[in-house]
Formats: C-alpha cells, structure tokens, sequence
C-alpha cells in the first residue's frame, strides 16, 4: 500500500508538490522526503537549505560539503546563522568560504563564539571570532552582473548578486 501511495503523490503535478512540502515544518521530514527520488529531492531540497543554523564547527563543514557536492543548494539559502561554542569552533572557518557561494543569502546573524559560552571568562580567551565578516563584505561589496554587458540590460532588470538585507553580529 505504501509503494501505492508514493506513486499518486509523484503523480501530481511539481506546484502541487512545493505547496506539500511547504507545510512540512521538520527538517528530518524534508531531508527524508528529498531522499525518496530525484525529483522530490530538486522540490525538498530549497525548503530543507532555506534556514541553516550552525552551532558546530563540524556542522560547518557538514554544510560546505553539501554545497560542494551539489552547488546550487549554496542558492536556497536565504538566512544563515552561526552561532559557535568556543569549544566547537573546530571546522568554523570553512564558512568563510561558504559565504562566498550564498548568492541569495538575505539574513546573516554572527555570534562568535556565542555570547552566552562559559569560555568567555577565562584569561586566555580571544575575542576575535572565526568568521572574516569584514572580508565577506568587502567581497559582497565588489559582486557585479557577471553575463552580459549593461549596454544590453535595461536598468530595471539589473539586480544585486548579493541581496542581504538583515545582518545581527555578536562579537
């Protein structure tokens, strides 16, 4: 019966599908429904990216992998916070270079390390955080249309590459 159910759910049409999944609030319901069948996957897999929250430096690199391996997951990300303990920052640096790739990203939130770790008492702590945010922005900064010329884009179809429009930082 389950085979059967599966099949009228992929019989229905792509529209109908996203507006399923978009009710689906679990992260492990949408990584389990992307990992059903291709095309659920392409459907699942913008809802599954859309907020990302780090807590883990290993999560980090979690997360770079995914990109790499599938580089247009890199473009479902509209808010992304990274919100590290000073004792899992092992692997934090990798955003660095993740953020380069979120070219849709809308809201960035940077705790480093988290403002509430016990770690921030001790003599030898450094306040520097691991992410280079003030690097990312000189990149953002610098992002342009890379195709076409602007000769040939009419000026209301230009957009920005990067289009962040809430940024928290707790440093």
């Amino acid at each position: 019966m389950a085979q059967s159910i599966e099949v009228r759910l992929l019989a229905l049409a792509d529209e109908l599908l996203i507006g399923i999944i978009e009710h689906v609030a679990s992260k492990s319901d949408l990584c389990n429904l992307a990992l059903v069948c291709s095309r659920l996957q392409a459907l699942a897999e913008p809802a599954l990216y859309q907020s990302i929250l780090v807590r883990k430096g290993t999560e980090a690199l979690r997360l770079f992998d995914a990109i790499l391996r599938r580089p247009v997951r890199a473009s479902f990300i509209r808010s992304l916070q990274i919100r590290y303990l000073y004792g899992h920052k092992e692997g934090i640096k990798i955003m660095n270079q993740g953020l380069r790739k979120m070219s849709k990203l809308e809201a960035l939130a940077i705790e480093a390390p988290c403002c509430n770790d016990t770690h921030a008492v001790v003599e030898d702590f450094e306040s520097k955080g691991e992410i280079d945010y003030a690097e990312y922005f000189t990149f953002a900064s610098a992002m342009t249309l890379e195709s076409q010329p602007r000769a040939r884009v009419p000026l209301q179809t230009c957009k920005p590459y990067f289009t962040i429009c809430a940024i928290l930082f707790h440093l």
